[in-house]
């Protein structure tokens, strides 16, 4: 009993299971030759046999607080597809290099809270009760958890569903589907990344780098980037830190020395490395 307690939730025909024990089912499937099909996301698989599924994932359990959060943004985006002409997604960067400050130099790492989740608010794709929802869902909620249901929420608009069905055990075909609402998640994806390409052209003085949803500012300018992220609307944090260029294996990269976070460098910025004295590019092992 304490061990279905540990790993398994019913609810009518529907088993949860935690995710290390797909395999073990799966294989069972396989071997006693069942008629039975695989659903896969990159967060879940679910196993539909015999008028009943089985669904695999971390917590083991339904999550009674991300479902209805997920159900509500889907709702949130169609609605707005419905009333909106979505233009095409320019191309992403992610992440850029500009500048290489002298590793002694100190560096403001300015980030946006919640980047994603607040620019799809700000822009109408996602509703203010929506967020009221999220709040009230994960009022008690780890900061760590809490972004991650706003992340999953927000991914759900991209899911990626792999069906693969058997008959007597054998494989007999596969089939790709991906939400209708994947054109407005590149959206958002875009939107940020535009906006810190708008902040590196207006403050190109002192951006030295942007990777997804922060950007690394001069100390002494710092503020004007702040300043300008807060007239959008957006929640800022700050942290000081100095850049190390180290190799990783033969991929160079961005060491925030703070945190010891790892930054990647776009190969067409090699140009930035070129004239920088070997003495500050230290290699390490991963």
């Amino acid at each position: 009993m304490i061990y279905l307690l540990k790993y398994q939730w019913q609810m009518g025909k529907v088993d949860y299971m935690k995710l290390d024990l797909f395999d073990r089912h799966y294989n069972d499937a396989i071997i006693h030759r069942k008629t039975f099909s695989l659903h896969e996301t990159s967060y879940t698989k679910k196993l539909v046999m015999d008028g009943k599924s089985i669904i695999f994932n971390q917590e083991g359990m339904s999550d009674f607080k991300i479902l209805p959060l997920i159900n509500k943004v889907r709702h949130d985006a169609k609605e707005y597809i419905n009333n909106n002409i979505i233009p095409d997604t320019p191309h992403i960067t992610f992440f850029d290099l500009f500048d290489i400050p002298n590793h002694e130099d100190v560096i403001v790492k300015v980030d946006i809270r919640s980047a994603y989740w607040k620019y799809a608010l700000i822009n109408g794709i996602i509703k203010q009760d929506t967020d009221e929802l999220f709040l009230n869902l994960y009022k008690n909620t780890n900061v760590e958890k809490s972004k991650g249901a706003r992340l999953k929420a927000l991914g759900s608009l991209a899911t990626k569903k792999r069906i693969t069905k058997f008959t007597d055990g054998v494989e007999i075909g596969i089939e790709s589907k991906r939400e209708d609402t994947v054109h407005l998640y590149r959206r958002i994806m875009s939107g940020i990344d535009m906006i810190m390409k708008d902040v590196q052209y207006t403050h190109s003085d002192s951006v030295v780098y942007y990777y997804w949803d922060c950007i690394f500012v001069k100390k002494d300018k710092y503020m004007n980037v702040v300043d300008h992220l807060r007239s959008m609307k957006f929640d800022i944090k700050t942290q000081e830190t100095k850049l190390k260029l180290v190799n990783v294996g033969k991929t160079k990269m961005l060491v925030s020395i703070s945190d010891n976070k790892k930054y990647m460098v776009r190969l067409d910025k090699k140009f930035l490395l070129d004239d920088i004295d070997n003495g500050l590019i230290k290699t390490i092992k991963i």
